[in-house]
């Protein structure tokens, strides 16, 4: 097992950076310290190109500080970037993930550093354990009604979509009369009981495997 020595410090630095992508954010904790601690630090200056659309994918990128462009060929001009990244983020996972060629480019705007994260790592472990999620998720959809009639595909697309997210005893998770859609979310519980509640009555539960949040509700879990 690869590992480069990092401070206690750093490792929550990066993981704290690396909690908003989508396929790290699901794994399991020693498997996202296995990740962490494979990561190797590069320091770039302004100006490198850190990876080139077309090229075969070889790192997964965490940022650390610096400023970063992104830019595609079907850029017009070229020289404007589709996006900029400027507090951390990273890039480079979906050409590791589908063995596909780098979809754009990303050019250092200002010093910076980086953690890399080789193919073979990359691919053992999180592609592994997304792999596994996915099928997991798609067991749980398999016995609902509400998806009976999706194909295969369909299926396996929304158990890639989902992402785990935990609640505690009280949390309110949908609220009622709440008008800010883009905040609505479909849940699938999967463990722990959540709370229908109206004119403050209870006039509902879901257990293990129900769902909710297809239509406006109050939950309490």
């Amino acid at each position: 097992k690869k590992i480069v020595p990092k401070s206690p410090e750093t490792v929550e630095r990066i993981k704290g950076a690396v909690s908003c992508n989508f396929m790290l954010n699901s794994l399991a904790t020693e498997q996202l310290k296995d990740v962490i601690l494979a990561m190797e630090e590069r320091n770039v200056r302004a100006g490198d190109t850190i990876i080139k659309q077309g090229d075969e994918g070889d790192y997964f990128y965490v940022i650390d500080s610096g400023e970063f462009d992104v830019f595609t060929r079907q850029n017009d001009p070229p020289t404007v970037p589709v996006f900029h990244y400027t507090n951390g983020g990273t890039f480079g996972e979906l050409a590791l993930m589908y063995n596909s060629p780098r979809a754009a480019t990303v050019m250092a705007v200002t010093d910076g550093a980086l953690w890399a994260l080789d193919r073979d790592t990359f691919r053992q472990i999180v592609v592994t354990a997304n792999k596994a999620r996915s099928e997991l998720n798609q067991t749980f959809l398999a016995g609902m009604d509400l998806m009976a009639n999706l194909t295969r595909l369909e299926m396996a697309t929304i158990a890639d979509a989902l992402q785990p997210v935990t609640f505690h005893k009280g949390d309110v998770i949908i609220a009622q009369g709440d008008a800010d859609y883009a905040s609505f979310h479909f849940y699938i519980l999967i463990d722990g009981t959540c709370d229908f509640v109206a004119a403050a009555a209870v006039i509902g539960s879901v257990g293990a495997v129900g769902y909710f949040g297809e239509k406006v509700r109050i939950c309490t879990s």
